[in-house]
């Protein structure tokens, strides 16, 4: 009898994982990290193997995370448009960043593809557009 209940059970926890992965991914109030695996350069098209991270607070700050740890870039959120009730759905929000790197910051997942999408101008003469292909995202 006891055999009945264990794929009982786990049929059941199948049926709610996608249920339990979305809980508690409202960008705006989760700590989120967000892995990237290609950037596309928005000024010269070119695409290339990227391995770093963003990480989201809330929607007070990201930071951008490079070269496994060891260079960090923090982005200071000033204003937010849009909501995101859960990432693990299609949607978008853009938070307008402030602070010594003026700009955009776009989270988005459109047909299921989850993307970032970074406009910032960290001096009068340079501008840094790109877009990240996101690998996965975990909670933290």
């Amino acid at each position: 009898m006891n055999l009945i209940y264990k794929p009982f059970t786990l049929f059941i926890i199948l049926l709610l994982l996608p249920f339990m992965h979305s809980l508690g991914q409202n960008i705006r109030s989760a700590n989120i990290t967000w892995n990237c695996t290609q950037a596309t350069d928005g000024l010269t098209s070119k695409t290339t193997e990227y391995n770093g991270s963003f990480i989201s607070t809330g929607d007070t700050n990201v930071d951008w995370v490079q070269n496994n740890g060891q260079k960090t870039y923090h982005l200071s959120v000033v204003s937010v448009e849009g909501g995101w009730a859960d990432v693990s759905t299609d949607g978008s929000i853009v938070y307008n960043l402030g602070g010594t790197t003026p700009g955009q910051l776009t989270f988005e997942r459109i047909n299921g593809v989850l993307t970032i999408r970074l406009f910032i101008k960290p001096s009068k003469s340079s501008t840094l557009n790109y877009t990240f292909s996101i690998d996965s995202l975990a909670l933290n």
